[in-house]
C-alpha cells in the first residue's frame, strides 16, 4: 500500500511549543518529503505585497513579515487584515493554504508529500481540511501541544482553542514543562516516524 500525502495540524497555545514539534517532525533525513506550511503564511505575504507596492519592503533592512521582530512590532497590522478576510470568508485561510497543498501534490507526483500545520487555530480549519482530504484522498492528523501552567494569549485563543477541544478529540496529545525544547523535537521526530512521514 502506498504512503498518503498527508497533513498534520497541530494546535495548542502560544509559546507551547507547536514550531518546535513540527521543526522535529521534518527533521527526520530518510528521503521522505515533509515541510512546514503555516494557515497565516497566505496573510503574511499578502502584507508583503503591499510593503512592495508602496516601496517600503526591504528584506536586507527587516522590513518583512518573514522577519519575527518587524512580526512582533506590527502585528496589529495582521491582526486587523486577518479579521477583515475572515469576516468575508472565514475559510479564507484555510482553502488558501490547501489549495497550495494540492498545487504541490500535483506538482510532485507519484512521491507523498506531507505538510505540518503548527498554527492550527480554528475549527473550521481541520472541517476546511477534511473536505480536501476526502476529496483528494489526504490523510489529516490532528496533534494538540500543552505546556504544563501555560496560559491563552489572549481572549479569541481561548476560545478558539476552547472550541478546538470541545469538538475534536485530537489523534495525539503531548504535555511538556517549561525548557524540554529537545524532549519536544524528539517527539516530535517520533511521532513523524510512526506515521510513515
Amino acid at each position: 500500500m502506498s504512503i498518503q500525502n498527508t497533513v498534520v495540524l497541530i494546535s495548542g497555545f502560544a509559546r507551547a511549543g507547536k514550531d518546535t514539534f513540527a521543526d522535529g517532525m521534518i527533521s527526520r533525513d530518510d528521503g521522505l518529503f515533509a515541510m512546514k506550511r503555516s494557515f497565516a503564511s497566505t496573510l503574511k505575504n499578502a502584507a508583503d505585497n503591499y510593503l512592495d507596492d508602496v516601496g517600503l519592503f526591504d528584506h536586507d533592512q527587516g522590513v518583512t513579515f518573514s522577519d519575527e521582530d518587524f512580526k512582533i512590532k506590527h502585528r496589529d497590522i495582521l491582526v486587523t487584515l486577518g479579521h477583515f478576510a475572515r469576516s468575508i470568508d472565514k475559510d479564507v485561510f484555510a482553502n488558501a493554504l490547501y489549495r497550495q497543498f494540492l498545487t504541490m501534490c500535483v506538482g510532485v507526483r507519484p512521491n507523498p508529500m506531507h505538510f505540518i500545520v503548527p498554527d492550527w487555530r480554528y475549527s473550521n480549519e481541520l472541517r476546511v481540511g477534511r473536505e480536501w482530504a476526502k476529496e483528494h484522498g489526504w490523510r489529516i492528523v490532528t496533534v494538540r501541544i500543552d505546556r504544563a501552567g501555560l496560559h491563552p494569549a489572549n481572549e479569541e485563543e481561548a476560545l478558539s482553542l476552547a472550541e478546538i477541544r470541545r469538538e475534536t478529540p485530537c489523534d495525539h496529545e503531548y504535555i511538556f514543562a517549561e525548557g524540554q525544547t529537545e524532549a519536544i523535537k524528539a517527539a516530535g521526530r517520533q511521532l513523524a516516524a510512526h506515521l510513515g512521514l
